[in-house]
């Protein structure tokens, strides 16, 4: 009789350990608080866009982004079958071009080249930062200084010096000029971590700045890569039939309530129904749950309240998952629709980076081939904008606030929210000549109904976990002391050390690893990749190593 593993949540962190486990034999149940798989990578139906024959709009939680350095989720896309043939990784379009644009002054493009030394990286970066941003000579070379320290650091100094240092302090900001901070500093975090620059520790933002760095430079591998369509229909909903074609059993509106130990093991776990409330009386919609083994994949907000003081006499260690559940922030999505006609902006991923909310986005349709745009909504769709807002506290353009503050996101209405960040995409976007290339009136939009306003916003369902300066030290391996229950989620410790897709699914490879191991199943384990390190960096790294051993400093040069 094959070994049973209840999986709880149905992101991206159950769904990739449901597919390793199945794949090697186990019996696999998902327990799913949605009426959907995907968690935040879903894309969702827009409620009421269209009238049959018309499909409806799709909306997100945020737009797809896979750089260069995910391996561990596109090798599992690699293994779920398309429909019409083929694999979900083959639906991977390819950006040709990054952009960051600005407020009033021309975008900056990123270049197709790549340094091999510190001189190199410093003329790349004057390439990239011209006279128009207030960037001197020397902000430019201590910038490219501390990204050459953070590419060429041994890995215990980064364990132990940059975890508990945060990007503000490592990038001397109070010594550094107004521009500095404004590119290097404060916009760098907020854009890439959505974080503050004062909270995020440096080894989270070291590994995305430097990982994106060299996909920049190497054309062996897409720097930048996205789904040629809506992420439910082209990657969802395929992995979830082929999981089910395999065995295995997806339990939708089933809320964890309870994991239930004895002070050793666990013996169950408890769920209410969508509506009902955990705890309530018989026939409320409670249930009970049993399988050999469990895997927690919910997010670490959700996680904490279920650790109980019986598992933590099972595993003290879980009592860190608490110390650290409240470092999540939001990070959520707005989509526009333009009508009639698509304003594809550039081919990638843009960042605005001194938009007051942190803004990100891409213009999906070019993107979308298959895709009949027709058909869409009201038929009049041009083109699908689609933002993410990293910042919710910081005061906007468009509604004045109490004390002589503009509202932030967080303080906004839906309507005000959509008009604020349309305002600053137009501002950002402004060309050298001609027109602004977004109308100026607001088209149709949509934000996840997870993000509830009453009237302004109150929650949000799909929160964002953040590395914060010390954090790692709380955070606890796929592999817990507790012999039946291991943690598939983006918090875990991993390699990719970023909350994000590839984290997820590295953490549940982690897991089923260690459900392997412990259940004596015979079956291979999981592969699991180091990050990637350039050739030529690996002497400036071992000779960090020695001076690391022997309690010296960093210097950045081959011993």
């Amino acid at each position: 009789m094959a070994v049973s593993v209840l999986i709880l949540g149905g992101g991206v962190g159950g769904m990739s350990a449901a597919h390793e486990l199945v794949e090697r034999g186990f019996a696999v149940t998902v327990l799913e608080q949605r009426e959907v798989p995907g968690g935040k990578a879903r894309s969702v139906e827009v409620p009421g866009s269209a009238q049959p024959p018309m499909l409806p709009l799709p909306g997100e939680h945020g737009f797809r982004f896979f750089p260069g350095f995910y391996r561990h989720v596109i090798d599992t896309m690699a293994r779920i079958p398309a429909a019409g043939g083929g694999s979900v990784a083959g639906h991977l379009a390819a950006a040709s071009l990054e952009m960051l644009a600005r407020m009033g002054k021309p975008p900056i493009e990123l270049p197709p080249h790549q340094p091999h030394s510190l001189p190199e990286l410093r003329r790349v970066l004057r390439t990239l930062f011209g006279a128009d941003t207030g960037l001197s000579d020397d902000d430019i070379g201590f910038f490219a200084l501390k990204v050459w320290q953070l590419m060429t650091a041994c890995p215990e100094r980064a364990l132990h010096e940059f975890e508990n240092q945060s990007w503000l302090a490592f990038m001397d900001a109070a010594n550094r000029s107004p521009a500095f901070n404004e590119y290097f500093v404060d916009g760098l975090t907020r854009c890439l971590v959505a974080a503050r620059a004062d909270k995020a520790n440096v080894r989270a933002g070291g590994v995305v700045l430097t990982q994106l760095f060299y996909g920049m430079f190497d054309h062996s591998t897409p720097l930048d890569r996205l789904l040629d369509g809506p992420t439910s229909p082209v990657w969802i909903t395929p992995w979830r039939t082929y999981l089910e074609s395999r065995g295995v059993h997806f339990e939708f509106g089933r809320t964890v309530a309870a994991i239930e130990c004895d002070g050793r093991r666990v013996t169950g776990v408890a769920t209410s129904a969508a509506g009902s409330a955990a705890g309530s009386a018989a026939g409320s919609g409670v249930q009970q749950w049993q399988a050999d083994y469990y895997v927690c994949a919910l997010p670490i907000e959700t996680t904490a309240p279920l650790i109980t003081p019986a598992l933590l006499q099972a595993d003290p260690a879980l009592a860190g998952i608490g110390r650290i559940a409240g470092d999540v922030y939001d990070m959520v999505g707005i989509q526009f629709y333009l009508p009639d006609t698509d304003v594809p902006l550039v081919h990638g991923h843009l960042s605005l980076i001194d938009s007051p909310w942190a803004l990100t986005g891409i213009s999906q349709r070019q993107f979308w081939p298959g895709v009949d745009f027709a058909k869409l909504g009201d038929g009049h769709v041009g083109g699908v904008l689609s933002i993410d807002i990293s910042d919710w506290d910081t005061p906007g353009l468009c509604f004045p606030g109490p004390g002589g503050r503009n509202l932030s996101a967080r303080q906004c209405r839906p309507e005000q929210v959509a008009l604020d960040v349309w305002t600053q995409l137009r501002r950002s976007l402004v060309p050298a000549s001609g027109p602004n290339p977004l109308p100026a009136a607001l088209p149709r939009w949509f934000i996840d109904p997870g993000v509830r306003f009453d009237p302004t916003m109150v929650a949000n369902d799909s929160r964002l976990f953040v590395n914060l300066v010390g954090s790692w030290q709380y955070r606890p391996e796929a592999a817990t002391a507790v012999p039946n229950l291991v943690l598939a989620s983006d918090y875990v410790r991993t390699n990719t050390n970023l909350a994000t897709m590839e984290a997820a699914n590295e953490a549940a490879r982690r897991a089923v690893n260690a459900l392997i191991a412990r259940s004596g199943v015979a079956a291979a384990p999981c592969a699991i990749w180091p990050l990637h390190t350039p050739e030529v960096l690996k002497p400036f790294i071992e000779a960090d190593c020695l001076l690391w051993k022997a309690g010296l400093p960093w210097r950045g040069a081959v011993a």
